[in-house]
């Protein structure tokens, strides 16, 4: 039975309409409207197998979850943490700012322009 929850003095949680899997530890996650449609979109940040490595991943939706998200590192960032969503460049699109931890003591700081 898919039946979802409800909110109230009844609360029924079967199992999630829909799932993605970063193929890491989710850490992060931001939600946003990135392009014209009317679905929001949602970055993934993760920790990958090792200490200090991970992934940050677009999902552009549309009334559920894609099964691949586009990665946008081409090389591990470090250990996703944080994430916010702002216009850096003045475009009137929302890039993403991305806080990642590289050691136990160090850590980057990332922007990733978004470009329609």
């Amino acid at each position: 039975d898919n039946t979802g929850f409800a909110l109230g003095s009844e609360v029924s949680v079967k199992r999630p309409h829909d799932y993605y899997a970063p193929g890491g530890e989710v850490l992060a996650i931001e939600v946003g409207h990135l392009n014209p449609d009317v679905f929001p979109d949602i970055f993934v940040g993760t920790r990958a197998t090792s200490f200090y490595q991970g992934n940050v991943f677009f999902l552009q939706t549309f009334g559920s979850l894609p099964t691949d998200g586009l990665k946008l590192n081409n090389t591990m960032v470090g250990e996703v943490i944080a994430m916010k969503l702002a216009d850096f460049d003045l475009d009137n699109l929302s890039d993403v700012l991305i806080g990642t931890r590289t050691s136990s003591s160090q850590g980057k700081v990332l922007i990733y322009f978004y470009k329609d």
